[in-house]
Order: structure tokens, then sequence, then C-alpha cells
């Protein structure tokens, strides 16, 4: 799944990337992504710095592959009135991932995010579409080097 298959994906990139249960905003935009190419010079070490860490780099990718499948889909249901009604029934949340914060804070190790103390590995975190669909094709790209 790639950011082309997401309806309406500007007014989804206009949310924040980040929010709480109480709906407040943590994270409004991830500025410290790395290139594709600074992704392949580090890319040795994000394997290693999972090593000591409870999930192994495929089940993260499998955990950011269903959980942003779900949000992406009930974001592009949301652009339809009878997706919206569906939504009403099944989904809290369109648009957003339900990840908890031991795994949002694993994986953002794993991709050399540098957010340290934004997220509680305590608490669940709601994580953009978009957002959750790139942490999957990176974790992807990682799982499929160290291959």
């Amino acid at each position: 799944m790639s950011n082309t298959d997401i309806q309406a994906l500007t007014e989804l990139q206009g949310l924040p990337v980040l929010i709480d249960h109480d709906g407040i905003v943590v994270l409004d935009d991830l500025s410290t992504w790395a290139t594709p190419a600074e992704r392949g010079v580090h890319r040795r070490a994000r394997i290693n710095a999972i090593a000591f860490a409870g999930m192994s780099p495929e089940e993260l990718h499998l955990f950011f592959a269903r959980t942003s499948h779900a949000a992406v889909k009930s974001w592009n249901a949301q652009q339809s009135f009878f997706g919206k009604i569906q939504n009403m029934v099944t989904t809290r949340n369109p648009g957003y991932a339900e990840v908890p914060g031991r795994i949002l804070s694993q994986c953002l190790k794993v991709l050399g995010e540098e957010v340290e103390g934004t997220v509680s590995q305590a608490n669940t975190y709601l994580l953009r579409a978009d957002v959750a669909a790139d942490f999957r094709s990176q974790l992807q790209s990682l799982v499929e080097a160290a291959a």
C-alpha cells in the first residue's frame, strides 16, 4: 500500500501525526525523517537497535501492515456517505491507526526517529494512516534488507 492508495491524502496530511486518546496532539509533524540515502547508511544500526527489544522487525512490519491497512480503509470509507455510516458503527477514529506506545517507541527507534520523551510506553496512541503506511513500507525495506 502506498500513499497513492489513500483518498483525500492532502486532507489527511493536514491532521496531526500523533494524538493520544484524550485528543491531545502529541506530535504535529515528523520533520526528522531521513532521506532514502540516509536510511541505507543507518539500516544495519537500526536492525541491531531492535535486537534487544520485544518484537522482531518482521513482527513490527506485520503489526503496521495490519493497522495501516485498517486505518487507510476507514479513511477511504469516510469519503462516502455509506462509508461514514459504516465507520460510525465500526471505527472510532477514521484515518488513524491505534498503536500501543511500546510498539510505537520501538518502531520510531528502529526507523531512526528522534522523539525521545514524546511517546510513553504505557499509553496507546492514534497514528495518522499515511504515516502508519509509511512506517510499514520502511519496515518492509528493513526486513527485506536483513533477509
